[in-house]
């Protein structure tokens, strides 16, 4: 009996961990499809991933790979090339329709392309941040993996570069460390949808971008037409 018992035991085992795996295989190409379908509506231009891996039991994922293109009219291929995000969800917040929480999320070693044109002094990553609050303020930014809300708990984004491109520098290129940065609860209490999310990820990295690149130019000592100065004066908040 006690042998049946045990067998019947294991065979639940087997079978819950091979819908776990199910499961969390579904999950992460729901998410990698998400991110490429929702992320390219939402930047107006073309997100890829290199890959989703999702362990369910302790809640660990990454992200591989992920690279945003530039909007048209910027001279690079890529804005945004992140070599890996890590999360760590709360597995107890995945039954149900409640909130999603993410306890931390690390974004590994980001390289952006802060590139500007005159007149105006308009970046790249300016425009993206504008398709995105304008995507995920609109009625049809669709809701994503069932329309539940998520929220991120802690959120630090490390080892990153930010390419400098600009007329005033006469091609040369200019290549800057982005500080670390860490903030607390995207999302706010009740949580945000999974685009909403995106935006203020987004922001808040390229917000810091742009500022570590126009000081960078604002650096470089060079002569700076009167309305670009003004634009740089108001990215670094002069």
């Amino acid at each position: 009996m006690l042998r049946k018992i045990g067998a019947g035991i294991a065979i639940l085992l087997i079978l819950a961990v091979g819908y776990g795996y199910y499961y969390a295989a579904n999950l992460a190409s729901s998410i990698e499809a998400s991110l490429e379908t929702d992320g390219s509506a939402a930047t107006q231009t073309t997100v890829r991933a290199g890959g989703v891996n999702l362990s369910l039991l302790p809640g660990y994922g990454s992200i591989s790979s992920l690279h945003v293109a530039n909007p048209p009219g910027y001279s690079t291929r890529t804005a945004l090339a992140l070599d890996r995000v890590d999360i760590q969800l709360d597995i107890l917040t995945l039954p149900g329709n409640g909130t999603v929480v993410a306890k931390h999320v690390n974004i590994v070693r980001p390289h952006i392309a802060y590139e500007v044109k005159l007149p105006g002094l308009q970046s790249n990553l300016q425009v993206i941040q504008s398709n995105i609050a304008a995507y995920a303020g609109g009625a049809s930014a669709p809701g994503g993996l069932g329309a539940r809300k998520e929220v991120i708990r802690d959120l630090t984004i490390t080892g990153g570069k930010v390419t400098v491109i600009a007329p005033m520098l006469s091609g040369k290129i200019l290549v800057v460390d982005l500080p670390p940065l860490h903030f607390t609860d995207l999302g706010g209490s009740t949580g945000a949808t999974p685009a909403q999310l995106a935006a203020q990820v987004v922001d808040v990295m390229t917000r810091q971008a742009i500022i570590t690149g126009a000081a960078a130019i604002a650096k470089q000592g060079i002569s700076i037409p009167a309305e670009a100065g003004g634009v740089l004066k108001s990215l670094l908040g002069n």
